[in-house]
């Protein structure tokens, strides 16, 4: 694997191009398993939950320099209860754009864990009926 360095206003631009798809009613799925190899294909996994994003999804911060990443910071994301069989583990999240439908493509998948990933959930060992909250939800551009 190759590294790629942009400069600092190509990485603002991806950003803003990830809220321009969103859209004003996105939404995090997240998934069991891990996710396909592009966002183009159809999630792979079992849904857990659709959590809906505000108007405003997220917020774009920094420079787009090393010093200073450019990064996209989810607002609030409203706690949603899982709906499913028995307990499953969040493999991954993604996010969509309501045209886009669950299950469908998406815009971008991204890890999710309890710690050190860029969505942080409450847990992901979800069980159903369990509220599922996210602590905060990131993209780096650094």
């Amino acid at each position: 694997m190759s590294t790629i360095n942009l400069l600092g206003s190509l990485k603002n631009s991806r950003n803003t191009a990830i809220l321009t798809a969103i859209g004003a009613s996105g939404f995090m799925d997240i998934y069991t398993g891990t996710p396909p190899t592009d966002v183009v294909t159809n999630a792979t996994g079992t849904l857990i939950v659709s959590l809906p994003l505000s108007a405003t999804a997220a917020v774009q911060s920094g420079a787009g320099t090393v010093a200073s990443p450019s990064v996209l910071t989810f607002n609030a994301i409203t706690t949603t209860n899982a709906t499913g069989a028995g307990t499953l583990t969040a493999g991954y999240a993604r996010i969509r754009s309501a045209a886009q439908g669950a299950a469908g493509p998406g815009i971008v998948d991204l890890d999710v864990g309890t710690a050190s990933t860029s969505v942080i959930l409450n847990t992901v060992s979800i069980a159903n009926g369990s509220p599922v909250s996210v602590t905060s939800a990131t993209i780096t551009e650094g």
